[in-house]
């Protein structure tokens, strides 16, 4: 640079303003004078995006006054008085270089020291035009400890003073009753390392402005740089929040919250805006912050949603990468917050999109039914072939219990069950099915389902009727299947006998092997058996009169030979028709009519069959055997006669 342009410079430099900020030295500013590109500016600090100088040690020629200069910022007050001839223990500029001026007080040699180093006011009132005032600035120090001797009297620290005043005080600050004592500066150095670097955070008030003194009580210090400024968050999108600038937290009570914007294709959990604080030193602390949409994830650049790409979703909020799509689920097309199951495929209610999609269980094999009762059956069957895709355990079983009129469920987690509260004469169908926990979204229940059906043992037998020896019914309404036999049950007092019957409807009483022994009514009941099993007791007990007095069973008279009796006219046999008992008559030849059972009796007349289609009336005669003796020409059919039983 030619003198003459550095003598323009340097008369520029020395008009100098008497408040912080805007009251540095161009020459130390700015990038160029009056077109001239600025040598000086090169070396001149970088602030960080969350640093807002308020006053800079830099932005001046020179900090201290010296002869021939013009105002300058900055004032030296002895408060010790001890300066001497050949010591000056004020803090003066130590420094030359241009715009890197320097201060140091080192005069703890000649006794104590009190020495002010005071700035030129500094403005607090923030730009903008809204008056608000600065409640908390930093102050950092940058400098070296020169050798400071315990000994004698040196300290490793200074202090720090300030007087809040909107006003510039013309007078250069200097009445030192105005200051308030804001702390101590205590640079930490390690062995061997004198520089340091060191911060201290300054409350304020509301007057909008303060000067700071720095009071040197018998240190030895050089400082190379004072810097006051405050912080804010800046201006920036990251984190998918847009936020504005925004001052470091001002309050003494806690940090405001300050509102963002959330990027595109992001927002909050709430569906409100984000929330910040401008935390400590212009550091944005996130509250509330914006996530992914569903369908996109967050980008490498960690500012913007991407869409998930086709075979991939994201489900919810969140900033983590998209999933790949499970099995048997649908990943065509991008940005999905799903894939879909397949058709025939589900999700239980409980899984997530990221669980594969299943089926529901085949269903239940080699179903059976064992123990049937008069009321009750055992169902039991094998799990599924195919399980739906899913684990065997957690398949119930859904029984549905029909009988025609009506339909029972029940639901067990075996396989096996009791089926109770039949009621005989029924014919049931049982319908059992297999399901897990996706089968309440699948409608085809008979894919999953087996059936088998079972007739219960025979109702109750019909009107029973008594005709002294001879009891006579009706079979039950339903039979469940053909009936195989009768069981007759007689009871007298305490005591009871029961004999099985052939599967008509009548029954001859043989005395006294039917009838219990004693003295009182004698009362019979009847069930009906099928393959099943024996049906109820018929009810209510029909009672025989003729038998009910009798003490005791006579002994069977001695038979006689009849005279043989003329044939009636003939009368066709029916085969289909229902056979009855002969009454007792050992002399009997076998009769040439067609013989359907034995008789239950040794050496007795057989049975011959009625010519009548269903059991006779009361009141209707009833067929007998022809008897015969060996010289009567035998009866070529069953004559019809009144049934009259000697007495026995």
């Amino acid at each position: 640079m030619t003198p003459v342009v550095l003598a323009l410079f340097l008369a520029i430099a020395t008009f100098v303003h008497g408040q912080a900020p805007g009251d540095g030295s161009d020459l130390c500013t700015e990038d160029s004078i009056q077109g001239f590109p600025n040598p000086f500016f090169e070396i001149r600090p970088v602030y960080s995006a969350s640093e807002r100088p308020l006053m800079d040690s830099r932005d001046y020629l020179r900090l201290l006054q010296e002869s021939g200069d013009a105002y300058v910022p900055w004032q030296s007050l002895d408060r010790d008085n001890n300066n001497t001839n050949m010591v000056v223990t004020e803090w003066t500029q130590t420094g030359t270089a241009t715009c890197q001026g320097t201060v140091t007080a080192c005069g703890f040699s000649v006794g104590a020291q009190e020495n002010w180093l005071i700035t030129q006011h500094i403005n607090t009132v923030l730009p903008g035009g809204g008056g608000e005032r600065l409640r908390k600035v930093t102050v950092q120090f940058e400098g070296t400890l020169n050798g400071c001797d315990i000994s004698r009297q040196c300290r490793q620290s200074f202090e720090l003073y300030k007087w809040e005043t909107s006003a510039i005080d013309r007078n250069g600050a200097t009445n030192t009753n105005n200051y308030v004592r804001v702390g101590r500066v205590s640079p930490s150095v390690t062995s061997g390392v004198t520089s340091f670097v060191d911060s201290h955070s300054i409350e304020l008030g509301t007057t909008g402005g303060f000067y700071l003194g720095v009071v040197d009580l018998s240190t030895c210090v050089t400082l190379t740089r004072i810097l006051v400024l405050y912080y804010v968050c800046p201006q920036e999108t990251s984190e998918l929040i847009s936020r504005t600038e925004a001052i470091e937290s001002q309050s003494l009570e806690g940090s405001p919250s300050v509102e963002g914007e959330c990027v595109e294709n992001s927002s909050t959990e709430s569906g409100t805006n984000p929330i910040l604080i401008c935390g400590a030193r212009g550091q944005w602390q996130v509250i509330k912050p914006c996530l992914c949409n569903p369908g996109y994830e967050l980008d490498g650049s960690q500012d913007q949603c991407s869409e998930c790409p086709e075979g991939t979703f994201s489900s919810g909020l969140g900033n983590g990468p998209c999933e790949t799509c499970a099995a048997n689920s649908d990943g065509t097309g991008t940005a999905l917050s799903l894939c879909p199951c397949l058709q025939d495929y589900y999700r239980a209610p409980y899984e997530g999109p990221s669980v594969p999609c299943t089926q529901s269980p085949g269903p239940p094999s080699d179903l059976r039914v064992s123990n049937v009762t008069n009321t009750s059956a055992v169902l039991s069957w094998s799990p599924p072939d195919n399980g739906g895709g899913r684990p065997l355990y957690e398949i119930v079983y859904t029984i549905h219990i029909h009988d025609g009129s009506s339909t029972l469920k029940k639901v067990v987690n075996s396989t096996e069950t009791i089926v109770t509260g039949l009621t005989p004469g029924v014919l049931y169908t049982f319908s059992v099915s297999a399901e897990n926990d996706v089968s309440s979204q699948d409608n085809n229940i008979n894919a999953r389902t087996v059936n088998i059906s079972i007739a219960t043992v025979p109702s109750s037998v019909r009107d029973i009727q008594e005709h002294c020896t001879v009891v006579v019914w009706k079979e039950p309404a339903e039979t469940n299947g053909p009936i195989e036999s009768y069981l007759l049950t007689f009871r007298r007092e305490d005591l009871s006998t029961s004999v099985a019957s052939s599967p008509t409807y009548h029954y001859y009483v043989i005395q006294p092997r039917d009838i219990p022994p004693g003295v009182g009514p004698v009362t019979v009941e009847v069930r009906a058996r099928n393959a099943i099993g024996l049906g109820p007791l018929s009810q209510p007990p029909v009672t025989i009169y003729c038998l009910s007095e009798n003490p005791s069973p006579a002994p069977m008279p001695t038979p006689t030979t009849p005279e043989c009796p003329s044939c009636p006219p003939p009368v066709t046999c029916s085969p289909a028709a229902t056979p009855l008992p002969c009454p007792t008559c050992p002399s009997c030849p076998t009769p040439t009519c067609p013989l359907i059972t034995s008789s239950p009796c040794p050496n007795e007349c057989s049975l011959c069959p009625s010519i009548a289609e269903s059991p006779p009336e009361p009141s209707s005669p009833l067929p007998l055997l022809c008897p015969t003796q060996s010289s009567c020409p035998p009866c070529e059919e069953c004559p019809m006669e009144e049934f009259n039983v000697p007495a026995t």
